[in-house]
């Protein structure tokens, strides 16, 4: 019988982990008793029972865990924030695969269709280069490649860079960027070259460059199987050729003139003709970019480039030009790569990165969520409580001065959580433009298009808020709020309403306190330089702590963010514990034995106090790839460990000796 129920166990983890679908993210048949059951069975497939808890607590919570979770290759690490991200892949594709429905928003139906064409690689393979050629045309026709003649005369190099600045947001030969904190001016400058200044120019790189022009010949063998072999590394060479010489205009590294050459030089309309003496046109560059009359000053950021650039222009043939040009707009597309790598996660990353908040809106409206929001909000305001108890009457936090410790409260009691709604969607527009469900290329330079007029359309404006990916809770400094991402939202890899409250306080209750710590730790600028001093004497502590913690490829650099996570970490895992414990009281114990029970079969031998530190261990479960050149973050081990190491209650729980690795006699505690 006990085996039976350990088969059903199974089973219902791998159901919840494998299947979902796009209309419900919890199936009615997933009782609260399966739930539990299939949570309790996780917990413990990744526990190393056999390693002692109170020498390395990691090991011990997560031992078990590479073996259903290694480490994709390439650098990577299968993590929490990989978990967060593959969970909300999955099931973006599986919405963006149903059936269009004509009850729906007309840019639900528009992200399918663009998702449907993404996928279809046989239409991709034959159409891609024609979509490219049709949607790129230009004055004068494309070089060689086409059946009709090239008329050289025509060619106006920077008019076509221009465009395809404007329709396609692909930079050839000069950079354009709407600048902060320039207040939304235009910047001129470099544009990013694939190989690296002295790759182009040192004897000694030679064989970096002749592998870069066999990537390009190869790739353009590829676009055009018909054209003679010689005449793709003709084109490579001079895509070389053309790189080479405007590299010399790149401030070389490590240099004092680098340092002022990268302020950039204001300029005034009345002075472009400095370059049109060059035939430079920058006043004709601009209007063609924005299609009205900059009037203006732009800021140019490397003056001595863009004079490079005038004197190559001027010295090169014009089909050398052209055919830069072409493989330029190529490389924007990456057709071969794209060819290779379209399935249901490419094409989703896709939307992520062209379309992200009308795919968060359709997922919000996909997969209810309610109840994790509701959840979120509640353990949020125990997480604030408990820290404001804190603040007015902890004995650590004695060292600051009232006035500080007065402002802490304010900006705590104003901190908020911001979620993503309908109401502050940028792409709300996207209805306007056309989404074929065959031509995924003309699909692409579309939302090039859309998304750029948008960028373009910023200049002289206040600057518009730029949110930058995230799968976890995030502080935001300007606002004073703590940015919740919509993948963060998903039951099941986290939180689910069946579980027990010590995983919701050790997971979410957790992360939230984190970033509530960073937010009040953000404003250390404007502490008195007693508390301050005070602040940093203590965070030292924390940074000597775990300075002698070794890990392989960790390369350990002292900084104040550094040090300020550490002390989040630790502070977080007190306050969060506090909070769950603060919960178990005004539960009240017969309720509280019910609520917290996750399974008998298979985590009885574990209270919810000892649940609550393995759920936070196994939160921060990691592998990595042999491949990492190094760790810039601190690695998962360490921040498990290291915040344990520095509490009580931990120690209590496991019945650790005093002295032990993970019960060190001096402990660091700030918060």
């Amino acid at each position: 019988m006990e085996y039976r129920r350990q088969i059903i166990a199974l089973m219902a983890m791998i159901l919840l982990t494998n299947t979902l679908t796009a209309a419900d993210s919890k199936p009615s048949y997933y009782t609260t008793d399966i739930l539990r059951l299939a949570k309790g069975f996780e917990i413990k497939a990744f526990l190393q029972e056999n390693q002692p808890p109170c020498q390395n607590f990691y090991k011990f919570a997560c031992g078990r865990w590479v073996q259903s979770n290694p480490a994709p290759s390439g650098g990577k690490s299968s993590n929490l924030d990989q978990r967060v991200e593959l969970s909300y892949i999955r099931r973006c594709a599986a919405m963006l695969a149903s059936d269009r429905c004509k009850s729906d928003w007309k840019v639900f139906n528009q992200l399918k269709d663009f998702y449907a064409s993404c996928l279809n690689t046989a239409i991709l393979d034959e159409n891609g280069l024609k979509d490219i050629v049709f949607m790129a045309e230009f004055t004068a026709g494309w070089p060689v490649v086409n059946n009709f003649q090239w008329y050289q005369k025509y060619f106006d190099w920077l008019s076509v860079v221009a465009t395809m600045r404007r329709k396609m947001d692909v930079d050839i030969l000069i950079r354009l960027q709407i600048g902060d904190p320039y207040w939304n001016s235009i910047l001129l400058g470099a544009p990013k070259f694939y190989l690296d200044r002295d790759s182009y120019l040192q004897e000694d790189k030679e064989s970096i460059r002749l592998a870069y022009v066999a990537s390009i010949e190869n790739q353009l063998r590829r676009y055009f199987p018909k054209m003679p072999e010689k005449w793709a590394g003709e084109v490579a060479q001079q895509v070389l050729a053309v790189e080479k010489r405007l590299a010399e205009g790149l401030p070389p590294p490590n240099n004092d003139m680098n340092k002022t050459r990268s302020i950039p030089r204001e300029l005034y309309p009345y002075e472009f003709e400095t370059f049109k003496d060059r035939k430079l046109d920058i006043k004709n560059y601009l209007f063609s970019v924005f299609v009205k009359i900059i009037n203006g000053p732009v800021y140019l950021e490397d003056e001595h480039y863009l004079f490079t650039l005038a004197e190559v222009m001027n010295s090169t043939p014009t089909l050398t030009i052209a055919n830069y040009t072409m493989w330029k707009i190529l490389e924007k597309f990456d057709l071969p790569r794209a060819k290779v790598a379209k399935d249901s996660q490419y094409c989703v990353n896709q939307l992520r990165e062209y379309l992200p908040d009308a795919l968060n809106i359709m997922f919000l409206n996909t997969y209810p969520i309610n109840e994790m929001i509701d959840e979120l909000q509640s353990v949020w305001k125990d997480i604030k409580q408990t820290f404001h108890s804190e603040l007015e009457n902890s004995q650590h936090l004695a060292w600051m001065e009232a006035v500080i410790k007065q402002n802490a409260l304010e900006r705590l009691e104003s901190m908020e959580l911001r979620i993503l709604n309908e109401t502050e969607m940028n792409d709300r527009h996207l209805g306007k433009i056309e989404i074929s469900r065959t031509h995924y290329h003309q699909n692409l330079v579309r939302l090039w298009n859309y998304k750029n007029a948008f960028y373009l359309d910023q200049v002289r404006e206040r600057v518009r808020e730029h949110r930058t990916a995230h799968t976890l809770p995030k502080y935001d400094y300007v606002r004073n709020k703590i940015n919740i991402p919509v993948e963060f939202l998903q039951t099941h890899t986290l939180w689910e309403a069946a579980y027990p409250q010590a995983i919701l306080y050790s997971t979410l209750g957790y992360l939230l306190a984190q970033q509530m710590l960073k937010g009040i730790v953000s404003y250390l600028g404007n502490w008195d330089d007693s508390s301050r001093n005070k602040y940093t004497e203590r965070a030292e502590l924390f940074f000597q702590q775990y300075w002698e913690y070794k890990f392989p490829k960790w390369a350990q650099k002292k900084n104040t963010e550094l040090m300020d996570n550490y002390v989040a970490d630790n502070g977080a895992l007190n306050i969060a514990y506090k909070a769950y414990q603060q919960w178990s009281r005004n539960s009240g114990n017969s309720d509280l034995e019910e609520k917290e029970k996750v399974s008998l079969l298979s985590l009885q031998e574990y209270n919810p106090n000892q649940l609550f530190f393995i759920t936070f261990a196994q939160t921060w479960c990691a592998d990595y790839s042999e491949d990492i050149a190094e760790f810039n973050e601190t690695p998962e081990m360490w921040r498990v460990n290291g915040a344990l190491a520095n509490s009580i209650e931990f120690a209590q729980e496991f019945q650790c000796d005093l002295g032990a690795d993970m019960n060190p006699e001096e402990k660091r505690i700030l918060y």
